[in-house]
């Protein structure tokens, strides 16, 4: 979906399903900026390690600007998710504390490093699919409710996140969109 078809088609596309999930691209420009506007929660994978930290800065500034021109800045909301986390690092307790710094929450539950995830990326499945028992789907299920937490049960409209391993949270339930895949 281009750009400046993503807000205007948007509202359509939602009408037929639950919730529709915007893929954006981890970077800022102009299609990530869109999704941003077009969404009710972002949600911001960062991998803990310091490039993914500075360039969490540009995407942070971004978030702020476009909650600053909506009509209803309680409507917006964004988080962290820690993503492809190593427990019991030093890297990921400082990732932690530096994503603490800005203005936007750090979902509890990180997403751990785990064969699971790229071996559904692999087959075309998710670990709901594969192993709806397995740690992997817990963690996907955890991080599920900590999203209803922070932006309410019905916030699944329009949520935008910026890395494809999370489409598995997403995936086991029922009439949910993929809109935009940068």
């Amino acid at each position: 979906m281009a750009t400046d078809k993503i807000r205007r088609d948007l509202p359509k596309i939602a009408e037929a399903y639950d919730r529709v999930i915007i893929d954006g691209p981890p970077r800022v420009n102009s299609l990530g900026r869109a999704a941003i506007i077009a969404s009710d929660f972002v949600l911001m994978p960062v991998l803990p390690s310091a490039l993914d930290l500075r360039a969490t800065v540009q995407t942070v500034e971004l978030l702020d600007e476009v909650a600053g021109t909506m009509k209803d800045e309680n409507s917006f909301h964004a988080a962290f998710v820690l993503n492809q986390k190593r427990p019991n690092t030093v890297v990921a307790r400082d990732a932690a504390g530096a994503l603490s710094q800005f203005s936007y929450p750090t979902i509890a539950q990180a997403i751990t490093q785990r064969v699971a995830f790229a071996e559904t990326i692999a087959q075309g499945t998710t670990v709901v699919e594969n192993d709806p028992a397995g740690t992997a789907c817990q963690e996907m299920r955890n991080l599920i409710r900590e999203i209803e937490s922070i932006a309410g049960a019905n916030a699944w409209t329009r949520i935008s996140h910026m890395e494809i391993v999370l489409r598995s949270a997403h995936h086991s339930h029922k009439r949910s969109a993929l809109a935009a895949q940068a």
